[in-house]
């Protein structure tokens, strides 16, 4: 038997996303719909095309220090409401801003 569940991770932004503060009739724009699309994303295990506007805008963000760049992400991401919705929405938006699941080879 096949087993179809999701990753904690992804379950979590899904369920925050859904869950988020924009009313029915509210419909996310700019960096706040990148920065929900970018979270989606970088949680997700596989990236679509749908995910290059929101990845460019996020890998965009350069800095003259890497923790400033750290930080410039991390605020980005903290656009979308549902970042910090949960503790563990906030863990984990810290996790990938700080580089969760990259290579360090």
């Amino acid at each position: 038997m096949k087993n179809n569940s999701v990753p904690t991770p992804f379950a979590l932004v899904i369920a925050a996303v859904i869950t988020a503060p924009a009313g029915a009739h509210e419909v996310l724009t700019g960096d706040t719909r990148l920065a929900c699309e970018a979270t989606l994303c970088l949680a997700a295990g596989s990236r679509p095309n749908e995910c290059s506007p929101s990845l460019s805008r996020y890998f965009s963000i350069h800095k003259r220090k890497w923790s400033d760049t750290v930080q410039a992400r991390a605020n980005f991401l903290s656009l979308c409401p549902a970042s910090d919705q949960t503790p563990e929405m906030r863990s984990l938006v810290s996790a990938m801003a700080n580089g969760a699941g990259r290579c360090d080879a």
